[in-house]
């Protein structure tokens, strides 16, 4: 029976995040098989030791699911970084992709002809500008956006924060912490 939402179900989508995985970790489906057998064998070794097989057999299984999920996760993560790492707006993704209390624009506000651009997001600290592109372009469109963000809310705290690989920047995995 198909979804009537037209959105994909649970294991389509794990089946297309391992696809995209796949192709910048061509290793990953090696890597989680390992991760599981070697934390199943461990529980064996220790059942037999024990005599508790019946018992660490099931929890070795839960247990190896369990650290191979948290693994792929990590992984796939990592993989999407270096998949949108260099595009334009990819600050914005990441930004997209935090968790409640967050509040980003849905487009830059502001950007310059080399597709460099500053993103506004609201929270708790205030305002933050985060910047993308090299830091020699942004520096004015962040020094800018500070003024225009400054004369609507005088007393919040505007931090600015500066994405890309140059020195003195965030790197796009480290910017949704």
């Amino acid at each position: 029976m198909a979804k009537k939402d037209g959105k994909p179900g649970r294991f389509k989508q794990i089946l297309e995040t391992y696809r995209l995985t796949k192709r910048s970790d061509p290793r990953i489906g090696w890597i989680l098989l390992g991760i599981f057998i070697g934390i199943l064998a461990v529980f064996v070794v220790l059942g037999f030791i024990f005599g508790l097989l019946i018992y660490l057999v099931p929890l070795g299984i839960a247990t190896g699911l369990l650290v191979a999920t948290i693994v792929f996760g990590r992984r796939a993560e990592a993989s999407a970084y270096s998949q949108i790492e260099g595009q334009p707006g990819a600050a914005g993704a990441v930004l997209r992709s935090l968790r409640s209390g967050w509040f980003v624009t849905e487009q830059p506000v502001a950007l310059n002809k080399h597709q460099d651009c500053v993103w506004r997001v609201v929270g708790r600290p205030g305002v933050i500008l985060v910047s993308e592109g090299p830091s020699s372009r942004v520096e004015h469109m962040l020094v800018n956006e500070r003024k225009r963000t400054a004369r609507f809310v005088p007393e919040i705290e505007i931090i600015e924060i500066q994405s890309g690989n140059d020195a003195g920047q965030i790197r796009l995995p480290k910017l949704n912490r």
